[in-house]
């Protein structure tokens, strides 16, 4: 991240823990997530934030 964009970089940062943390889950620490799989986790990960938005937005 040359242009030092610190909320992308924390963006990122926090899928790539979070599909490291899945594949480990699935099958051990030297696995890997298929691309559906990946797909999945990043669909979770929006999810929790988008709760997450709207629980703060509420008070």
């Amino acid at each position: 991240m040359r242009e030092k964009n610190a909320t992308k970089l924390g963006v990122l940062r926090m899928l790539k823990a979070a599909i490291m943390n899945a594949a480990i889950e699935k099958s051990g620490a030297q696995s890997q997530l298929n691309d559906a799989d990946a797909t999945q986790v990043i669909r979770k990960q929006v999810k929790q934030r988008q709760d997450s938005i709207e629980s703060f937005e509420k008070g």
